[in-house]
């Protein structure tokens, strides 16, 4: 067998060995006692039974903050709280620009429309203005439906053309 000499040899060693270290660092380590008292160590899960089992995690234990740390972690707490107030209220005020502007839309809307209805009733297309009746046929309006029909769209003007 040939043996891997040289650097190169050296990288791939200090490769593999640094893969394993880091592999076998995040892994769980476990203890465990047979039935005939042999120790063993191991990363799989000890057999259901083993006795005296005992988990090895290699995690530090979380220890309680210092003052100092709890005051900054307070001070920060109080300033994200007070970011997210401020990204409420911002959110709040985009929503409510959002609904003026579509109110503003629709008032425009119904104002064209308003004032299209007031040149139709003024300026009839053929010099007469025709309705459907109840049985869905067209008839001529009356003076008097005229005179209506104009006061009712110089209303929806007043209504929604307020500039």
């Amino acid at each position: 067998m040939k043996q891997i000499s040289g650097w190169p040899g050296a990288v791939v060693f200090i490769t593999l060995t640094a893969a394993l270290l880091t592999a076998t660092a995040a892994e769980t380590m476990y203890r465990w006692v047979d039935a005939d008292g042999n120790v063993y160590y191991s990363d799989q899960r000890p057999p259901a039974d083993a006795r005296e089992t005992k988990n090895l995690d290699k995690r530090l234990p979380i220890s309680e903050p210092d003052a100092e740390s709890a005051s900054e972690s307070n001070a920060y707490t109080k300033k994200e709280a007070e970011f997210q107030e401020r990204r409420k209220q911002r959110a709040a005020a985009a929503a409510e620009a959002g609904k003026e502007a579509e109110t503003a839309a629709l008032s425009k809307q119904n104002c064209d429309q308003a004032r299209a209805d007031v040149e139709l009733v003024n300026n009839p297309p053929g010099g007469r203005l025709r309705e459907r009746n109840a049985e869905g046929v067209l008839v001529y309006m009356t003076e008097e439906q005229l005179e209506e029909r104009r006061a009712e769209a110089n209303d929806a003007v007043s209504k929604w053309c307020m500039s």
